[in-house]
């Protein structure tokens, strides 16, 4: 059955059971829950149950999305030397032969019969291990008084405990178990101890049999539940050869009272003399009835304290018992996004009908998955899956923040959830994405996206378009985990609703901040994103009354305010506002949406923070850096710093140029960060640009300072430079270096370019959309670009770009501070004080300016 044959094992138990009573469903469901399963289990298992819908199918569905790691923790067999399994099988006949004449006379103690030396029982061939544990097991008598009987199955539990698992003869035990347990209650040791340590798949396979061999299915489920039991407990290695330190009972029951069931946990209650039918199993199998939530966590902590958490899916301090594999060398893991749809077709799923996402990690690159690619992850670590999805168009029962555990026995773990999809209507696309955002330690270390196609019935999946799969890769955030990662981290993602007017939020708080939310929220906007911003743009070009201006950007940042869901505010103000900070506070934005200044937003009430004094700007109080969360090769790199060993410094004189005035204070600028930097002098035309932006000369800091458009129709836009004539010399009429231009350059170097694209008086003009022209500078391999959104005012960016540098490179090693952090203290200097008296310098250009990079990016000397 696929790759992945162990899989049998379970159809076979499930089919045997309901064929003989389909009541034991519930019952059975819930204890292979508890067993768990391996991530290419549950895989294997999903994809042979696909458009199955007998009863059978459903319950093993079912089992799949609940189930959660497997319980056997599998140690391989330590190789025997020819001696040992000599002295292993003297030692088994010398057990056989003591212990028989033992049990024949009677109640037998425990110290008694010593029992076989462990290293012994451990290198016993497989065969006669099988072979000697249905010997001891036909000693026990099936008869006589409730204490005879017990005592002689703690002494088969103590004399079997360690020997090999690997080819028990389950059907033959369970057989002879179930004789000589008739009528004791459940939690009394017995076959189930030792069955406990057999690999899933094999216990499974040989219950199966017993059951076709005429074994009654409502006590080989005793036997199922009672293996779940002690395998919830930790308290029962499953294992070839195991440990000496590892054991499947506690000491010999000589210690114990007579009345207390073996293995029971200290200060347990009584032994119960009901049937499994009630107690735990009867509850879960209850809410099993019931139709309990499917984003509990049935597998998690021990079976009696986690009954209450599986309607409640709250995750349990023991999710991840230890013994579960031990630690191993780090391996790679891909991103993972499976669905079962029921449908026959994994991409097409019917609106309000339920369907299966499995999230968690894979051993391949799936090649249909727009992800960030290869992740490198160790045994023992926990990640963190968030799912990433627009709530009016999918929606899940379940918590929406999972925990895996990578152990060595479950490499790369998943989890299943049920999602639906809302109704298709005229706001809804037939496109739905479905998103996994990776956590470790509370910073983002992966994304992934799937589409699928939603139809309103059954009958229209056939004819379904395919969902749009695009073997895309986002952006390498393994930068963004050096040791001094952003204090948050904000997604911002589109919804899936086409008219672009609500987004889908996600926030992480670093390592010691507030807990991160759970889940996406959205928040609708009353224009689009790029409606908005080209608003603004106008508002600023056109406008002249400073007080009139600064209440513009304060009603635009109250308006941003308001898009932001109150919940991520929340977490955004605790951020920014924690007093005990020695710094101002980083933010990076992972953002599909490239347009809105996010660095404007402000709340009610105002924030407050020793870093922004009067502004109420959340980009003067917090150092942004924004990441595109974009498509396609290569994938740029937020790379922390930069290495400046040559500088290139672009600049023009506009000298006579028809609508672009001459910029004296962006002639002076381009002048002392030649001389700062020792800079090379790139001539402002077509062919040294594009070389510029190709990699020659090969410069890690690139400074332009010119005047720059931004034009919606795409007609003349970019860095407005000078044309030459048929014998290449400079001319005075203007031309335009284009975003489009800029995507043939390649840009090796990794560079941090600063894009002040200066405007002076009435010629104002604005370099276009940071998303167009910065981020392409990004795409085709800047480390961070600096940028404006709309004008700029020549002096006061001249002026902007002396503070920069004086801050980020002049100051002392000590004192030198982040690209973000430079930017933001500018911004801090907006305020209503400064605007209303006129402070020289204190205009909207102080905001104008987006940091497209790491928000710890620092330029560094060689």
């Amino acid at each position: 059955m696929g790759d992945f044959p162990n899989v049998t094992a379970w159809h076979e138990l499930t089919d045997a059971t309901l064929a003989a009573d389909p009541d034991l469903g519930p019952r059975l469901g819930a204890a292979l829950t508890t067993l768990g399963m391996t991530s290419p289990e549950k895989d294997e298992l999903l994809s042979s149950l696909e458009g199955r819908q007998d009863p059978a199918a459903v319950l093993l569905v079912r089992v799949a999305a609940f189930a959660g790691p497997s319980t056997e923790p599998w140690v391989p067999p330590a190789p025997a030397t020819v001696a040992e399994m000599d002295a292993a099988l003297s030692a088994a006949e010398t057990l056989r032969s003591t212990l028989a004449p033992a049990l024949a006379r009677g109640p037998v103690e425990l110290s008694s019969v010593p029992a076989m030396p462990a290293a012994l029982a451990r290198a016993l061939s497989p065969d006669r291990a099988g072979e000697l544990a249905i010997e001891l097991l036909e000693l026990c008598p099936a008869q006589g008084t409730e204490r005879d009987r017990l005592s002689a199955l703690r002494a088969f539990v103590v004399h079997t405990r360690d020997l090999d698992t690997a080819r028990m003869p389950v059907a033959r035990l369970v057989r002879a178990g179930i004789r000589v347990r008739a009528g004791l209650p459940p939690e009394y040791p017995g076959v189930a101890d030792l069955l406990a340590r057999v690999r899933t798949p094999r216990l499974l396979s040989g219950l199966a049999l017993a059951i076709a061999e005429g074994a009654d299915p409502a006590a080989i489920l005793a036997v199922v539940e009672h293996v779940a039991r002690l395998r919830s407990r930790g308290s029962t290695p499953v294992t070839g050869r195991v440990e000496s330190t590892r054991t499947s009972v506690p000491p010999p029951a000589a210690s114990l009272p007579p009345e207390e069931p073996l293995g029971s946990p200290p200060g347990r209650l009584p032994r119960r003399t009901k049937s499994s039918a009630g107690g735990v199993f009867g509850r879960i199998a209850k809410r099993w009835r019931s139709a309990l939530p499917m984003g509990g966590d049935p597998h998690e902590g021990p079976l009696e304290e986690r009954v209450d958490d599986l309607a409640a899916g709250t995750p349990s301090e023991s999710a991840h018992p230890e013994g579960d594999g031990g630690a191993g060398a780090d391996h790679p893991a891909y991103p993972r996004i499976d669905v079962s749809t029921g449908t026959g077709r994994s991409d097409v799923v019917v609106v309000e009908q339920e369907f299966l996402v499995t999230v968690g990690l894979g051993r391949r690159r799936d090649h249909t998955l727009t992800s960030t690619g290869v992740l490198t992850v160790s045994a023992e670590e926990l990640i963190d899956v968030v799912l990433v999805f627009d709530p009016h168009s999918l929606a899940t029962t379940a918590p929406t923040r999972q925990t895996l555990r990578v152990t060595a026995a479950d490499p790369y773990p998943s989890v299943t959830l049920p999602f639906v999809a809302s109704y298709i209507d005229a706001e809804l696309p037939v496109e739905r994405r479905i998103g996994v955002h990776y956590v470790r330690q509370g910073q983002v270390v992966g994304i992934a996206w799937r589409t699928v196609v939603a139809v309103n019935s059954v009958a229209e999946v056939a004819g379904a378009a395919p969902a749009t799969t695009r073997d895309h890769r986002l952006i390498n955030l393994s930068p963004l985990l050096d040791e001094t990662p952003p204090d948050l981290v904000v997604g911002i993602c589109a919804a899936d609703g086409a008219d672009g007017r609500r987004l889908v939020w996600t926030v992480y708080p670093g390592v010691d901040g507030e807990a991160a939310l759970d889940g996406p929220r959205s928040a609708p906007m009353d224009d689009t994103a790029a409606g908005f911003a080209k608003a603004l743009r106008f508002k600023i070009q056109f406008g002249s009354d400073p007080d009139a201006l600064y209440q513009e950007l304060a009603g635009a940042g109250a308006t941003l305010g308001r898009i932001v869901p109150a919940s991520v505010r929340s977490v955004i103000r605790a951020v920014v506002e924690d007093a005990t900070r020695p710094v101002a506070p980083t933010i990076l934005l992972l953002t599909e949406e490239l347009h809105l200044p996010w660095e404007l937003v402000t709340f009610q009430p105002p924030l407050v923070s020793s870093w922004g004094g009067d502004a109420p700007f959340l980009g003067a109080h917090a150092a942004i850096g924004r990441w595109p969360l974009s498509e396609g090769e290569p994938r740029p790199v937020p790379r922390p710093t930069v290495e400046v060993v040559k500088a290139a410094v672009l600049s023009a004189k506009y000298d006579g140029v028809t609508k672009w005035g001459k910029l004296d204070d962006a002639e002076a600028e381009a002048a002392e960060v030649t001389e700062l930097f020792g800079a090379v002098s790139v001539p402002p035309t077509i062919r040294a640009v594009a070389d510029l932006f190709g990699g020659t000369p090969a410069a890690q800091l690139v400074h332009v300072a010119l005047h720059g458009q931004f034009d919606t129709e795409g007609t003349a836009e970019g860095l407005v430079l000078l044309a030459v004539d048929a014998a290449g010399t400079q001319t005075a009429k203007a031309t335009f270096f284009s975003p489009l231009a800029a995507e043939n350059g390649h840009l090796a170097a990794g560079p941090f370019v600063f894009l002040n694209a200066c405007q002076v008086g009435a010629d104002r003009a604005v370099l276009g959309d940071y998303g167009g022209f910065a981020s392409t500078l990004l795409r085709i391999g800047a480390t961070g670009v600096v940028a404006p959104l709309w004008n700029v005012d020549d002096d006061v960016a001249a002026a902007m770009a002396r503070e920069f540098y004086a801050a980020t490179w002049s100051a002392p090693a000590d004192e030198r501070v982040s690209v973000a952090e430079a930017v933001r203290r500018a911004r801090a200097r907006y305020t209503v004080e400064g605007v209303t008296q006129r402070v020289p310098g204190v205009s909207p250009t102080l905001v104008a300016f987006q940091c497209l990079a790491h928000p710890q990016l620092r330029l560094t000397g060689a």
